[in-house]
């Protein structure tokens, strides 16, 4: 997972040459290679037969490794909404199949959702930044939001991202 997150700023560093640039970003998609799938399948054998002491890869497990990939994306809930979390969650038990197959298409589609979410969220900050913050309104950002509800609408992520930007001024 920090392996994604280096490759996608990696990524993100190379078509992003100035801060100036920052509203033509157009994230790419990105596709498993069969090196990659291979990689995926032959761990879960090793997982499954020669661990100290052997997992069992199933839905169950399924559903622990998309809940902490996910969590391994947006640890302080403020980039996904609801909606994708749910939407996500579709295909949590489909994952141990899916490796199986060689077929890393679900968390493929969830980083390059995620990769967009970023993108959105970068222009975003930018927007507000250009503005001035009203310092003298009581509000409050909570920082740590690991346990909290993920955003139901944009407005909600807006108003959450905003709050986030305006502390970190």
């Amino acid at each position: 997972m920090l392996l994604n997150r280096i490759t996608f700023l990696g990524l993100f560093l190379t078509i992003a040459p100035s801060a100036h640039a920052l509203e033509a970003i157009k994230v790419p998609t990105l596709e498993p290679s069969p090196q990659q799938a291979q990689a995926a399948e032959l761990t879960s054998e090793f997982l499954q037969r020669f661990h100290y002491k052997p997992v069992a890869l199933d839905d169950a497990l399924s559903i622990k490794i998309m809940d902490r990939f996910i969590q391994s994306l947006d640890p302080d809930r403020i980039i996904f909404l609801q909606s994708d979390i749910d939407s996500f969650k579709t295909g949590s038990k489909q994952i141990d199949d899916a490796i199986k197959k060689q077929d890393l298409s679900i968390p493929f589609a969830i980083f390059n959702i995620y990769g967009e979410r970023i993108a959105n969220r970068i222009a975003y900050s930018k927007e507000l930044l250009n503005e001035n913050f009203d310092f003298s309104v009581d509000e409050n950002y909570p920082i740590d939001r690991d346990k909290g509800p993920w955003p139901k609408s944009e407005a909600e992520r807006d108003d959450l991202w905003r709050k986030r930007v305006k502390n970190d001024w």
